[in-house]
């Protein structure tokens, strides 16, 4: 199954621009179960990285939406 909802869900290479640190975000997100640890996960990316956008707030709402439907 698949859903298309039609908006951007990425970390921007502007936001964190080494691409290593960017797979091991969606590595970790990918591998994420519970939604308290998304919360946890977005809070580290945002002390370190500052305010997320659009797009990688939308990444890590899919997350959550992703582990709702699990």
């Amino acid at each position: 199954m698949s859903l298309h909802l039609g908006v951007e869900m990425k970390i921007p290479e502007a936001f964190m621009p080494e691409i290593g640190d960017r797979l091991a975000l969606y590595k970790r997100l990918s591998a994420t179960r519970d939604p308290a640890e998304v919360d946890r996960l977005q809070g580290e990316t945002e002390d370190r990285w500052g305010h997320l956008g659009p797009a990688g707030r939308n990444l890590f709402d899919m997350t959550r939406l992703r582990i709702a439907c699990e």
